[in-house]
């Protein structure tokens, strides 16, 4: 009797570790998280990601998924099957990017190709989870720099953060490792800026190369700038400089004056501009920006009509400015061919808001349409046409 209680007993403690095994393993499998069911997209753009009152700014990406969804390319992309990673800055991130000192505060005015660039630059090949970004660790990004031909790598700092050509050397992952059917993201803190980016724009913010280049209205004028100063080499000693150094030259610098002593004054021609001339023409609005840009010191002699160096003139003066008058004489940036003469009357369509246009070798000229005296360095005026 004792020896068949022993093996009841015994069986009892065998079927109790079974069962407790059993329901270890049940357990383990039900806790594992269920398989992706969303894309890249998909998945940013879902009620998880968008801002609410339980979903904080920090955290939703309804301005990226919107951004995002302008371009088409950036959506194939991100809806494909091929697996990338994507650093996904949050709302509250492109809110503080909006903020910055000279920066466009209506992401709508900014060039759309930099848009497009900046975007590209926060996403990787590949699933890249938390674990895999070490210190030191660097990952090719989706964009590549124009000027230079190189692709822009996004590097990881020894604390986890991540290193990029932002002002932010250190931006933080906010929420890891939201894996979709094609990849995964991280929400981060800050936007990131590809270094060429950063290195190129950040100098500039708040001047008239900031505005240009930067601008919306302006991208066939930024083409044209680039291609003229791409060969063009500078001499300080002859005041021979770049446009785009001219548009982003300080008064002062530390104190000390500069090449810039009054403030420079540029005429510049919108897109709307090109377009117009492009349809005289008969021919597309890239095609007559491209004709434009493809000899650089045609393009450099045409955008040196545009440029004053010797005053910042305005349409009221005041403010260390000289104000337009009728009949005079306008001399532009050492180079340019022609000298520009103003006219000045009563406002109408025919010669803008302020009543003043123009001349150089264009009989009806071109009249002054928008005045944009933000710029630290000079002032920049809008002009609805063309000075060759």
């Amino acid at each position: 009797m004792k020896k068949l209680r022993s093996i009841v007993s015994g069986a009892l403690v065998a079927v109790t570790v079974f069962s407790l095994w059993v329901l270890s393993g049940c357990s383990s499998s039900s806790s594992a998280p269920p398989a992706p069911t969303q894309n890249l997209l998909q998945l940013m753009a879902s009620a998880s990601f968008k801002q609410s009152a339980t979903v904080t700014s920090d955290k939703a990406l309804d301005s990226l998924v919107k951004y995002i969804n302008i371009y088409p390319d950036l959506v194939t992309l991100l809806t494909g099957t091929t697996p990338y990673t994507v650093f996904a800055p949050s709302n509250a991130a492109f809110i503080s990017l909006l903020a910055t000192p000279g920066f466009p505060t209506n992401i709508k005015l900014i060039n759309p190709a930099i848009i497009e660039g900046v975007l590209k630059y926060h996403i990787v090949a590949g699933t890249q989870l938390q674990s895999a970004l070490t210190p030191a660790a660097s990952f090719p990004t989706l964009y590549t720099d124009v000027a230079s031909a190189t692709v822009q790598n996004i590097v990881v700092n020894t604390d986890g953060t991540l290193k990029t050509g932002s002002t932010n050397q250190s931006i933080a992952i906010v929420v890891a490792n939201q894996k979709a059917t094609n990849g995964v993201f991280h929400v981060t803190g800050s936007v990131l800026i590809p270094p060429s980016v950063g290195r190129t724009l950040t100098p500039i913010l708040g001047t008239v190369a900031g505005t240009v280049m930067l601008g919306a209205s302006f991208s066939d004028l930024a083409t044209i700038i680039m291609a003229a100063d791409a060969s063009f080499t500078e001499n300080p000693s002859t005041l021979s400089f770049r446009i785009s150094t001219w548009l982003a030259m300080p008064i002062s610098a530390g104190g000390t004056p500069t090449a810039n002593l009054q403030g420079i004054t540029f005429f510049a021609p919108p897109n709307a501009v090109f377009a117009a001339a492009a349809a005289a023409q008969s021919v597309s609005e890239s095609a007559f920006v491209s004709s434009l840009a493809a000899n650089p010191g045609v393009a450099r002699g045409i955008l040196l009509n545009h440029l004053v160096t010797s005053a910042k003139y305005t349409t009221a003066g005041g403010g260390g400015t000289t104000q337009f008058a009728n009949a005079q004489t306008i001399t532009p940036a050492s180079g340019a061919s022609k000298n520009i003469t103003v006219s000045k009357g009563s406002p109408s369509v025919s010669t803008g808001p302020y009543g003043i246009t123009l001349l150089n070798t264009t009989p009806s000229g071109a009249y002054i349409a928008q005045e944009l005296l933000t710029p630290s360095n000079g002032s920049l005026e809008v002009i609805a046409g063309i000075l060759k």
